[in-house]
């Protein structure tokens, strides 16, 4: 009897632990699933070609960069980022409040799969490049521009760039950093 009531209360310990286990896994799969909802990580959902009709906060534009750094990883290409952005993170601004999101990338990177891609996600086609609108989860109103220029010509401020960070993501900017800023409107 003594044996059997041993055996019971080891079963009840060890399926109360388990229980712990269970409910402390489904929170961390909670917490995982805000976290992708947080970033805005579901691509076509928060991509689009017209613009909105709200005004994006600093917070917005931070989730728009942290998509960026996603669809970087996505495509497996080497961003740098660009324009007023590039200058927040030089001069190392946590609170950009420019009008549009600038990156670019080599015209050799732009394969055949990354323009589907790139059609898939509805971004527009630019004389430069690229253009989307970045919507922040539950503001649909709300949509960030971002602007992709495809490089055809070579520049000697994007073979070596600097790294710079902006939020969570450490970022890719053009070395030396002055000798863009004055030529940045004819990139191309």
């Amino acid at each position: 009897m003594h044996n059997m009531n041993s055996l019971d209360q080891e079963l009840s310990q060890a399926l109360q632990k388990q229980s712990v286990e269970v409910k402390q896994s489904a929170q961390r799969m909670n917490s995982i699933d805000s976290d992708i909802a947080l970033r805005g990580l579901s691509k076509p959902m928060n991509t689009d070609s017209t613009p909105g009709t709200g005004v994006a906060t600093v917070f917005d534009k931070l989730l728009a960069v942290n998509d960026i750094f996603d669809m970087q990883e996505a495509c497996m290409m080497n961003f740098i980022i660009l324009g007023d952005l590039a200058k927040a993170i030089k001069d190392k601004n946590e609170n950009f409040d420019g009008d549009k999101i600038e990156f670019g990338f080599r015209a050799s990177q732009l394969t055949p799969e990354i323009e589907s891609l790139f059609r898939t996600w509805k971004f527009e086609k630019t004389p430069k490049g690229y253009r989307y609108y970045y919507t922040p989860p539950l503001k649909w109103d709300v949509k960030v521009p971002v602007e992709i220029t495809v490089f055809t010509r070579k520049y000697s401020f994007f073979e070596n760039p600097d790294f710079g960070f902006y939020g969570t993501g450490d970022f890719k900017i053009p070395n030396p950093f002055d000798a863009y800023w004055k030529v940045r409107g004819v990139i191309r």
